[in-house]
This record gives C-alpha cells, structure tokens and sequence, in this order.
C-alpha cells in the first residue's frame, strides 16, 4: 500500500493457478459444461479455486463461472483473471455510462489508465473481427497489461490484453483491510467479423439483462418464435437506454443513445412500418423542438425524446 501512495509497484510476488484438472463435463441440449478446479494463494485449498465453463451449441456464446472461498489476510493483496487475446493490430475498446471509450484514444488525458470501469463490455477490434467480454458482476478491469503503479498519463499498450481485476485489499483508508468468504463471479463472450460498437454494444447489455420466462403464444408456421414489438428505430445504431412513463399523461419518455459513432438520422416505426411521430425534449421533460418525425443524431450522442402511448 506504501508502494501505490508512492506512485510506484516495484516489490510484488504474482503466482497462477496450480493443480488443475478436470473434475467433471457433460453434453447437454443447450450447452456443453466442463468443471474445473485448481489452487491459488490466499484461497481454501479444500474448497479450490472453481471454474465451470459452458459452451453453447445453437448460439456464438461462453460462459465462465468462478467459486472461491476467500481467506482473510490483511497484507495487499489482489485477484485478477487473464485474457490475453490475440487480434492483428487489435485494439482496445470499452463501455461506459455514456458511450464507448477506445483505451489510449479518445480517453481524457489524465484520467485513470491503470484500471477502468466497465459498464456493459470490453472488445478487442480491429478493421476485420472483434473479440467481446463482460461481466454482471466484475466492473474492475486492466488493459494491455497489469497496469498497477505504472500511473500513464496517456494510456499506452503492446497487446490486446485483458485483465479482470476481481478484487483486492490496496485501499488504504475507508476499506476493511481483508476480504474473506465464498465469492462467486462469471463472465460472458463472443466474437465476429462484425468490428462495430453497434454489435458489442447489444451483446454487453443484453447480457447483463436477465432472462424472463413468460408464457409466449404458438410459433409461426416456420417454428420460429411469435414476435411483437409496438414500436423500433429505422437504423441497428440506436439503443434505447431507459423508457419510462411521462409525466403527461398518455406519453412515454425515452433515452436513446447513437453507439457507432456515425451521424444518422432517426426514425421511429410502429409495426405495420409507419412513421411514430415524436418530440424532443430535455431530462426534466422540458420541449426543446416542435414534434417531428424524424431527426438527426451526431455519433454518440444521447437525448430524451418523448412518444405519445400507444
């Protein structure tokens, strides 16, 4: 902890796991499981360090869930999970509460670079491919490196790596000095040869949104789910963020954010492909345009805009 208030990391000890081996796997009709198990320093040996990984059949989707039971120690400590991927020329990109911030590029000189907090995802891109992660849980995460006490004013890096920060015991005030008990974590991921913020963006948040299970009506003829939605915008690049009641009666506010960075036009349309006329307004509902059908959103940017019921 002296060494980080010093603005330097020059005495440390890192160590992997050890003793793995498979324990168990199984073919189901979703997902295939394999159950790890090894050891780490600072763990329960007798409950180890347990990874169960689930390969999906039907979609482009894994799963880690990790299990640990964590033992007090007070001396600075840390936990981190690695993901060294590899991607030509990869870059590093991450989300955030209002847009995606590419590590070393568009981020505030000055800010923080040796960790980052995540909100939905972090992708490795280039021009060709895009690897994904997230996590519901773990928002902590290090990129290119271990980054700790290296203090960069702009953010710089050799590879595309990732390192999960799971937790750890550095602070120096305002924090318990030791964690302890079973602690249990995942994360989810993909790729493709769609390099856009657009798809990484929908993977994140749709990932972190949990599933419903409704009584849905019969499929279609071709066994492909009944679907309904009252309304949708023209273009993929647009997420709505929030969608709450007005406070007028008969309208709904929403918050709808540009994700690809491009300059676009939004429209909305109902299900039978008509126009939705709407207006735009500020987070207090205050008009700031007369009602239109149509309007052009700058890349990545955010507004309120209200719609009447339907």
């Amino acid at each position: 902890r002296d060494q980080l208030a010093q603005y330097r990391l020059d005495d440390y000890n890192r160590t992997g796991l050890s003793e793995c081996r498979i324990i168990d796997s199984s073919n189901g009709p979703i997902y295939q499981r394999i159950l790890l198990q090894g050891k780490s320093p600072g763990t329960d040996e007798a409950f180890g360090v347990n990874l169960e990984i689930k390969l999906y059949h039907d979609t482009k989707r894994i799963e880690l869930e990790y299990a640990i039971k964590r033992l007090p120690e007070t001396d600075p400590s840390g936990i981190y999970v690695a993901f060294p991927f590899q991607l030509p020329e990869g870059k590093l990109a991450f989300d955030v509460q209002g847009g995606t911030v590419i590590s070393g590029k568009n981020q505030l000189e000055g800010t923080s670079t040796d960790w980052n907090t995540v909100q939905n995802f972090v992708s490795v891109q280039n021009n060709q491919a895009q690897i994904i992660i997230g996590s519901s849980l773990i928002p902590l995460y290090q990129l290119g490196d271990i980054n700790l006490g290296k203090f960069q004013y702009q953010k710089q890096y050799e590879r595309p790596h990732v390192y999960s920060w799971v937790m750890n015991n550095y602070w120096n005030t305002n924090f318990k000095a030791s964690q302890e008990g079973e602690f249990r974590w995942s994360y989810h991921l993909t790729s493709s040869v769609d390099p856009s913020n657009n798809l990484a963006t929908k993977f994140g948040w749709s990932s972190r949104i949990p599933l419903y299970a409704r009584v849905m009506p019969t499929g279609t003829e071709n066994h492909k789910p009944t679907e309904y939605s009252a309304f949708h915008f023209e273009k993929d690049n647009f997420l709505m963020t929030s969608c709450t009641p007005s406070k007028e009666e008969g309208y709904i506010l929403l918050n709808i954010r540009e994700i690809d960075g491009k300059r676009t036009n939004l429209r909305i349309l109902n299900e039978d492909g008509q126009t939705i006329p709407f207006t735009i307004v500020n987070a207090i509902e205050e008009k700031l345009e007369n009602e239109t059908s149509e309007h052009i959103f700058e890349g990545y940017q955010n507004k309120f805009i209200k719609i009447k019921r339907f």
